[in-house]
């Protein structure tokens, strides 16, 4: 009795059983409808590709293309000058400048959306870029051998008789002419220098101002490409496949990279790294300040543009019509666009910027010049992961490619 009274408690009585608490429930909370879900990621560079618009014409016209702000202008050899919206394709204007061997167009004055079209033979054309109105017609004392280079009120122009001019766009007067003994390829300019590609072997380093020599660099081969700045250095290549990183106050070299292939575009330079194209089907990476060769990438075909950077990839052109993205850091090529045909000119590119209202990438537009005679225009169009992933956050669909309009010349 001793031991049921110990079990029973003191007052002899048991117990009661323990209740067990209930199981939490397993409903799942309703979905707050009212919390904004996640914007998908932006790409993280301009591929895939989808096609804006396509135009045609004759394979001889073979169509130099050229973008900016909201406008796609198409040159061909016949002297037509065609303008498109870049965003939708859609017909703006079109000029005829007949027996015209043209150059590509360049931006006059941004802030009279005005661009400057140029002919072989000597003729300036400052012509309205949302009208295609002549606004000016400037007659030349020489035949070009290049499209003129605009830096702010002057406009530098090269001869086909190894001649260096410069005039006053505002006064119409001539600030000087150099005899520079070959012919130019290309024309650069940054702080006050004038950087001449001669096209059989020269550099010169001008005076823009005033056209005094400030120095010359004598190359094995010519140079064709203009040269790209930072700082104070320039970085161009030439038809030996010479490569240089050159002091800009005196032109002696900083580094000389041996590519083993002609080099035709213009470097991209970043602020820690250098891209470089060459007709080995390479792209090479240096380092912008130790020299050092970070890696090079072979390239699915000849490179018909130098690199540009879109988002975090570049992105380079073939003249097979491939369209290559790289990772800049690693090397590694990434998504490749196969074009419907060969390139009969470089590419223009346009890439968005982030200032753009919405989701700026969609302003990114590539056009291509193809032998057929067809000109490509391309923009950004969303893949099947990009497709889920607006499934999963429930965003809208994706939208027409906008009309550029915050992409104004202004």
């Amino acid at each position: 009795m001793a031991v049921l009274a110990v079990l029973a408690g003191p007052s002899g009585a048991q117990d009661p059983p323990k209740k067990t608490p209930p199981a939490p429930s397993q409903e799942i909370p309703p979905v707050d409808e009212t919390k904004p879900k996640p914007p998908p990621k932006p790409p993280e560079g301009i591929l895939p590709l989808g096609e804006i618009a396509r135009f045609t014409y004759a394979p001889s016209d073979r169509p130099l293309v050229f973008l900016h702000g909201n406008q796609l202008v198409m040159v061909t050899s016949a002297g037509s000058v065609e303008a498109h919206d870049a965003g939708t394709g859609e017909f703006r204007w079109k000029l005829g400048l007949p027996g015209e061997a043209l150059f590509g167009p360049v931006v006059f004055r941004s802030d009279r959306a005005e661009i400057l079209l140029s002919s072989a033979a000597g003729r300036l054309y400052v012509v309205a870029a949302e009208t295609g109105e002549i606004r000016r017609e400037i007659p030349l004392p020489f035949e070009l051998a290049t499209a003129p280079l605009v830096d702010l009120s002057t406009v530098y122009l090269g001869s086909r008789s190894g001649q260096v001019a410069a005039f006053d766009a505002e006064a119409g007067a001539e600030r000087f002419r150099v005899d520079i003994g070959e012919s130019p390829s290309a024309l650069a300019v940054s702080g006050g220098v004038l950087i001449v590609s001669g096209s059989e072997r020269t550099l010169l380093s001008l005076d823009a101002r005033r056209g005094a020599e400030m120095w010359r660099l004598a190359g094995r081969r010519g140079f064709r490409a203009p040269a790209v700045f930072q700082e104070d250095r320039l970085y161009i290549g030439n038809d030996a496949g010479e490569f240089y990183c050159l002091d800009l106050s005196d032109g002696d070299s900083c580094f000389r990279w041996p590519t083993g292939a002609s080099i035709l575009f213009p470097a991209l330079v970043e602020e820690r790294l250098v891209f470089v194209t060459s007709f080995g089907n390479d792209l090479y990476a240096y380092q912008a300040r130790g020299g050092t060769e970070r890696y090079r990438v072979s390239l699915p075909g000849r490179p018909a543009s130098g690199p540009v950077r879109f988002g975090r990839r570049l992105v380079v052109a073939t003249y097979d019509g491939a369209i290559v993205e790289v990772d800049p850091q690693k090397g590694a090529v990434g998504k490749v666009y196969a074009a419907p045909g060969e390139l009969a000119s470089p590419p223009a590119f346009l890439p968005g910027l982030p200032s753009a209202e919405g989701e700026w990438y969609k302003a990114h537009r590539i056009a291509l010049s193809l032998r057929t005679g067809e000109v490509l225009l391309l923009g950004h169009q969303p893949g099947e992961a990009e497709e889920k992933e607006k499934e999963e956050t429930g965003t809208e669909e994706p939208r027409p490619p906008p009309n550029l309009d915050t992409l104004s010349w202004k």
